[in-house]
């Protein structure tokens, strides 16, 4: 698949006492933050990559072709809208920190924080 189209997400949970979760692995995180079916549309490529001592989720996403990317960008947006993008678990609250917007060859084309890295 190429790597035109590309957007890397960031997540973490913070635990009722506030600190943060320290993840096992990529499928533990994933199964934590629990995703909606509405995270698969268009079918991407999904990348995982834990990162900050595997406290933090690293998602990229990679699409075929422009109209997938923007189709499951809009799809992602409405989940926000209802207030549940995530089911979630008991872990804590999911917060999602950082969107990364990519050129073709990788290098950041744009970038939005939601929350700080610290």
């Amino acid at each position: 698949m190429a790597t035109k189209y590309s957007h890397r997400r960031y997540y973490r949970i913070r635990n009722n006492s506030g600190d943060l979760l320290t993840f096992m692995n990529t499928e533990d995180a994933n199964s934590k933050i629990n995703f909606r079916l509405g995270w698969e549309t268009c079918a991407p490529k999904v990348t995982d990559n834990l990162e900050q001592n595997n406290q933090v989720l690293c998602k990229t996403f990679t699409f075929a072709t422009h109209e997938d990317q923007v189709k499951f960008k809009q799809v992602v947006d409405e989940l926000w809208h209802t207030g549940n993008p995530w089911l979630g678990s008991d872990a804590g609250k999911v917060e999602y920190m950082k969107v990364e917007w990519l050129h073709q060859d990788g290098s950041l084309s744009h970038k939005t924080e939601f929350i700080s890295s610290s």
